[in-house]
């Protein structure tokens, strides 16, 4: 059963819930709404630029007006949007997509960690790249799995039109991400394959509009094969009613996948 959170929409763009609390209580929207932070104009679609707003479930059920998320997430010049918090809540990894002068500057993925009831400033996370390879492709949608030492993004590195999924590991011992490795064949196609989320249980989600499917974007699922490493397979359309002639995106789900939230054009 699918139905439209009114609580969290808008007439604006509202897309890529993600959980931003341990208990499941709290949830980041990616949201060009009024309320951003400066409220300008974003010279390239005429809209307003996008932010990541948060909003708390109370005790009736009801979904809380979205508020842009306090600290230094959220600029005056950028759009920000599709994130993700590590299970603990300390950190947060989002996509920032800059502007110069009317010309877009790459996306690319930052991270910042939590202070008080705001986060402190946004770093970019290089996955030991060079400056030139960071400012030439895309880097985008960030997704960590339950234990903070993988994060899945979609990226354009191949360096065509398309964007796959890639994945990097967390080093411990230098305290940095890994360099970048292409997920295979069962994940990635001639398409687009975006917006990707990891549950508790290891289980890939993403959207994709190479997959056999629907329409536009749909959200597959992907099992994860090998605990110890970073492979999926046995790629699955969740169908109808998930999924629609629209492009669907950006879900996740409570941890025992009885209820979960996900975008929609539809």
């Amino acid at each position: 059963i699918v139905t439209n959170e009114n609580d969290l929409n808008t007439r604006d763009h509202d897309f890529s819930p993600a959980w931003s609390d341990k208990k499941h209580k709290a949830i980041f929207v990616s949201s060009k709404r009024p309320g951003q932070s400066g409220s300008h104009i974003d010279p390239i679609s005429g809209n307003l630029y996008c932010d990541v707003f948060e909003s708390r479930l109370g005790k009736a059920g009801q979904w809380s007006v979205p508020a842009s998320v306090q600290g230094e997430v959220n600029t005056n010049d950028a759009n920000e949007g599709t994130s993700v918090i590590t299970k603990n809540g300390s950190k947060m990894f989002f996509t920032r997509c800059g502007q110069v002068k009317k010309t877009i500057v790459t996306c690319k993925i930052f991270s910042a960690d939590k202070s008080g009831n705001g986060w402190n400033k946004a770093t970019v996370v290089d996955f030991g790249l060079d400056a030139a390879t960071l400012d030439s492709f895309n880097f985008r949608h960030p997704a960590i799995s339950a234990d903070g030492q993988v994060m899945v993004f979609s990226t354009d590195l191949t360096g065509s039109k398309k964007t796959d999924l890639w994945t990097s590991s967390w080093d411990n011992r230098a305290k940095k991400w890994g360099k970048p490795v292409q997920l295979g064949r069962e994940v990635n196609t001639d398409g687009h394959e975006v917006f990707p989320y990891i549950h508790e249980d290891g289980m890939l989600y993403f959207s994709s509009d190479g997959h056999a499917g629907m329409g536009g974007l749909d959200i597959f699922s992907a099992a994860k094969t090998d605990p110890n490493k970073s492979v999926w397979n046995n790629t699955e359309n969740l169908k109808y009613p998930l999924n629609s002639s629209a492009d669907d995106f950006g879900i996740i789900f409570t941890p025992n996948k009885r209820s979960g939230y996900l975008s929609s054009s539809r």
